[in-house]
């Protein structure tokens, strides 16, 4: 099965074949979603809390009075509109019982709005990261948990790599990997992320790519000292 992701960023676009591994359950829309460990953990922690219900209204802005509430959190064939939700799944003060309802939308734009608010709750986050469409975006996220960042770390592809090298979570010996990764998009990050050591900022001064080099100066971890000498020798 053919998968054809495009998105635009500094690593520019790339396509992608999607194989999909794992065993398989149905998310809004009748999709079929890879099944991930943190499925159960999310589940359990909503079912702790009491059953939460609301107006159609606040969770979805179409100003009606009618009381939505799990499973389907939609009363009508057509209420909420497809925008309504897209709404929804950007909206940082959406309830995470939407979120999480959201996040198995069969609409991969949906997804990725979830994966992108900035409100996205960690367990969702998790379960994501075994979507091989949004997981770029997951790495990216402030809330991105650490034990996701070392899992997909040595993802083959390379905007999941420098996404996790950019992370501010990820560890120095993670970016010290990073400095010798093959692309150099994900050096680049490394080179750019504080959280590198002085010791991983001084080889990837002397790294091929200037742009590399030139980060790596620019790091703020990097000593002033090894700056001066930098300059000195590239004056």
């Amino acid at each position: 099965m053919d998968r054809r992701r495009t998105h635009t960023g500094t690593a520019g676009s790339n396509q992608y074949t999607k194989s999909q591994a794992g065993s398989l359950i149905k998310g809004p829309g009748g999709r079929a979603t890879a099944k991930s460990p943190a499925n159960n953990t999310l589940l359990t922690q909503l079912s702790d809390r009491p059953p939460q219900h609301y107006r159609c209204g606040e969770v979805w802005g179409t100003g009606c009075p009618a009381v939505v509430g799990p499973p389907t959190w939609i009363h009508t064939q057509d209420h909420p509109t497809a925008d309504h939700q897209s709404s929804a799944a950007g909206d940082e003060s959406t309830p995470p019982e939407i979120l999480e309802y959201l996040s198995r939308h069969e609409e991969h734009s949906v997804r990725l709005l979830v994966a992108g608010n900035r409100s996205c709750p960690p367990a969702i986050l998790e379960q994501f990261s075994y979507d091989e469409d949004v997981r770029w975006l997951v790495v990216r996220h402030p809330a991105c948990p650490l034990v996701v960042l070392r899992r997909v770390s040595h993802d083959p592809h390379s905007d999941v790599r420098w996404g996790v090298a950019a992370n501010l979570t990820s560890t120095p010996d993670m970016l010290e990997e990073f400095s010798h990764d093959r692309d150099f998009q994900v050096r680049w990050r490394a080179a750019q992320n504080p959280a590198s050591l002085p010791a991983t900022l001084v080889s990837l001064l002397a790294d091929e790519n200037p742009n590399v080099a030139r980060a790596a100066a620019a790091n703020p971890s990097l000593p002033r000292p090894l700056l001066a000498m930098w300059q000195l020798a590239h004056s």
